[in-house]
């Protein structure tokens, strides 16, 4: 993935829209397009987490899961360039988010759209 430093002090970074839209794709791929129903919107960004670490991207953000509750529902989240040399500093992504809106069809099957933008 193709990160541009912005400042090497603040440690913020930067992703490049094609980047963006191959993260996009990969999430529409693994099931993230509002057609794969999961058991729980909590388990349903666990595997975003993981498929985001392909990417050498993570979630920046404190989940709460009483934030999940509801039938419907939309957050945002803040994402971070895995540092693999330095695990103390975060290297904040300042052009782009993780939105996650989720839809229950059934007791148990939810559907969850997930984008960066």
């Amino acid at each position: 993935m193709k990160i541009i430093k912005t400042s090497q002090y603040a440690q913020m970074d930067s992703i490049i829209a094609a980047e963006k839209n191959n993260v996009n794709t990969a999430l529409e791929q693994f099931g993230f397009d509002g057609n794969q129903l999961f058991p729980s919107v909590m388990e349903g960004i666990s595997k975003i987490s993981e498929y985001l670490q392909q990417f050498n991207l993570k979630i920046n953000s404190i989940v709460d899961p009483n934030d999940l509750q509801g039938n419907s529902g939309s957050m945002s989240f803040d994402l971070e360039q895995i540092n693999n040399t330095n695990t103390f500093v975060d290297n904040i992504i300042n052009n782009a988010i993780l939105t996650v809106v989720w839809n229950q069809r059934n007791i148990g099957a939810i559907g969850i759209r997930a984008y960066i933008s």
